[in-house]
């Protein structure tokens, strides 16, 4: 049993109220990282190329 914040509460309504909010909110955080790191990879990526650091014709042949 782990430590509760409210003593009065038992096992099922501690992790109702407590245990699945925390993980959900987690998987949330982790799923709006991994997103918001492709768009940023992405936008350097194409600032890159327009930029003229990438050759967009030797990128398209190393990505077939």
């Amino acid at each position: 049993m782990t430590a509760k914040l409210y003593g009065f509460l038992d096992d099922a309504d501690y992790k109702a109220l407590a245990d699945e909010p925390l993980a959900k909110a987690v998987t949330a955080y982790w799923r709006a990282e991994s997103h918001t790191t492709a768009i940023v990879v992405v936008m350097l990526v194409v600032s890159a190329m327009e930029d003229g650091w990438i050759d967009r014709n030797a990128l398209r042949d190393r990505l077939r």
